[in-house]
């Protein structure tokens, strides 16, 4: 996958939140070079605004930024992918991604799919999706009332997974290295306290 090659062993994902990290912009000089942004928002309008504003810089650092929500969103943004959310894959077929649907997606547009189980892991692959973003790996300040998945069944979720994977949820430098050893299915990083914590 080389586009999403950078000069870490791993891709670096950071997520936006729209009470946690409303504002990204503070940490994109942060980033490893080539990492990914992935804009979130429950307003569209306010999503649309934040996507105005943080794609041009994100560009000019030479970062990717994919937008959560429709492909076409993401499309009409000029991002450059879209982060589907696991209940919209569920919804979804390869058609949805047909030219026909969107028009022509453009050269190396991204989609990434929102993973919490195997079935979900496959059904990205389904719709043709780069990769998965499995979580929630770890105890996350982003939904403190769900179980962790933990490293050892992670491992084996990676090791069944048809697509890449990007481990996400209370993900932080000591216990991403508990991750890193799943095999080469398991591509990146992705959170907000790991980047946060970097400042």
């Amino acid at each position: 996958m080389p586009f999403l090659t950078n000069n870490k062993s791993f891709v670096w994902v950071l997520v936006s939140d729209d009470e946690r990290l409303p504002d990204p912009a503070p940490l994109l000089g942060c980033l490893p070079p080539r990492s990914l942004v992935i804009l979130r928002g429950k307003n569209s309008a306010a999503l649309k605004h934040l996507a105005g504003r943080i794609i041009p810089l994100a560009h000019k650092l030479g970062h990717r930024v994919l937008l959560a929500g429709p492909i076409h969103l993401a499309l009409k943004m000029k991002a450059d992918g879209a982060h589907l959310s696991e209940a919209r894959v569920k919804r979804m077929s390869i058609n949805d991604l047909a030219p026909g649907l969107f028009g022509p997606l453009p050269h190396g547009f991204i989609i990434s799919a929102s993973a919490h189980n195997v079935k979900a892991l496959v059904r990205a692959k389904n719709i043709g999706a780069n990769f998965a973003i499995l979580g929630q790996a770890f105890n996350s300040q982003s939904h403190p009332e769900r179980n962790p998945i933990g490293p050892l069944r992670f491992k084996l979720m990676v090791r069944q997974s048809p697509v890449p994977v990007i481990a996400i949820g209370g993900v932080n430098k000591s216990n991403a290295k508990l991750l890193s050893t799943t095999g080469a299915q398991i591509i990146g990083f992705a959170g907000i306290e790991m980047f946060i914590d970097e400042i």
